[in-house]
């Protein structure tokens, strides 16, 4: 070869480099929707007062469970299961603002959307909360009893708790005995708490004699409960979280037993980057797997590290799509493994 075009091949190339550099060092920012970051501010206040007005362990309290269904063809979320010696509560967690009738088989939540211009109300029907409710249980159900722990099924309490505030139910809505509407929510939560007395009488009692689970029966549970999966969580760079399932990577090679979280590193430094592309390399990704339950006070082990190309896709099946996004590496901070 030439040594102009030889000179021009490299010239081309770190071009071509620097380009790379800048997109790296600039990748797009996926700011979260405020609608959803109100709903996930909503739970999470939620499963705060489970703890501190109910008196909830943390081991007490499992969310976003995946249940299957008898057949295990399919899998349906429960937002929280509480595990209590009253018995199990499947909650399903609403953050619907505007007014909640019925319909024959059907919800009708009737949303209002104002604009500066133009004062609307929006109607959208939604399947019985109340009726998907009783089915995962009924699969909670089922699940447990395949996997040794029996219990009865009415120690089995399904509950559907509406969140929102100015969410403004029908009377035949709040008539409903698994519904907790918003102005009932804080006292929901209250109702878990256990009294000393209680306590002192539930724990010398037979379970068979107060109705209340076993310390054996709560631990099986825990353990059981503790086994089932959730969602994945995909972190884009900007705060944007998706909620699915991690698919994979080419140059990926994961163990979900011993990783739970990928976390992607970047110097996102432009002089560092030119550097580099000066001296021959192209952008990369820094990716750490740590040990799954391996989280100490000052530091993380972890299982292993690997360098991908900045612009590798992971595949992620987001929750309610029917095909995989592939997402670049470099828009990503980290993915969170569940079980």
């Amino acid at each position: 070869m030439p040594v102009l075009d030889w000179i021009l091949v490299k010239m081309l190339m770190f071009e071509s480099r620097l380009v790379q550099v800048q997109h790296a060092c600039g990748p797009t920012e996926f700011p979260e929707n405020e609608e959803k970051v109100f709903e996930l501010q909503a739970f999470q206040k939620f499963i705060l007062n489970l703890r501190l007005l109910g008196g909830l362990a943390k081991e007490a309290v499992f969310c976003n469970l995946r249940i299957p269904d008898q057949f295990e063809k399919s899998k349906e979320e429960i937002s929280v299961v509480v595990l209590t010696g009253k018995g199990i509560f499947c909650l399903d967690l609403r953050n619907w603002k505007g007014r909640v009738s019925l319909q024959d088989n059907c919800w009708l939540l009737e949303m209002p959307e104002n604009t500066k211009l133009i004062k609307n109300t929006s109607v959208k029907q939604v399947a019985d909360p109340v009726q998907r409710i009783k089915t995962k249980t009924l699969n909670l159900w089922n699940h447990l009893m395949k996997n040794g722990v029996c219990l009865r099924q009415s120690v089995f309490f399904p509950r559907v708790v509406l969140l929102n505030p100015v969410c403004e139910l029908d009377p035949e809505v709040s008539q409903i005995n698994e519904v907790i509407s918003p102005c009932s929510v804080e006292s929901f939560t209250c109702s878990f708490k256990q009294g000393f007395t209680s306590w002192i009488t539930n724990t010398f009692t037979p379970h068979w004699l107060s109705g209340h689970l076993s310390f054996r029966h709560i631990t099986d549970l825990t353990r059981a409960l503790g086994k089932i999966g959730t969602w994945d969580i995909l972190d884009l760079h900007g705060g944007q979280q998706l909620i699915g399932d991690y698919r994979g990577c080419l140059h990926i090679a994961l163990n979900r037993e011993e990783a739970d979280e990928l976390e992607f590193s970047y110097p996102r430094n432009l002089t560092v980057g030119y550097l580099w592309a000066l001296v021959g390399y192209s952008p990369q990704v820094t990716v750490k797997m740590y040990k799954r339950g391996g989280r100490g006070w000052l530091w993380r082990p972890v299982s292993s590290t690997v360098v991908i190309p900045y612009n590798t896709h992971i595949a992620f099946r987001v929750c309610g799509e029917d095909a995989d996004a592939k997402i670049p590496a470099n828009n990503i901070d980290r993915i969170i493994l569940s079980i």
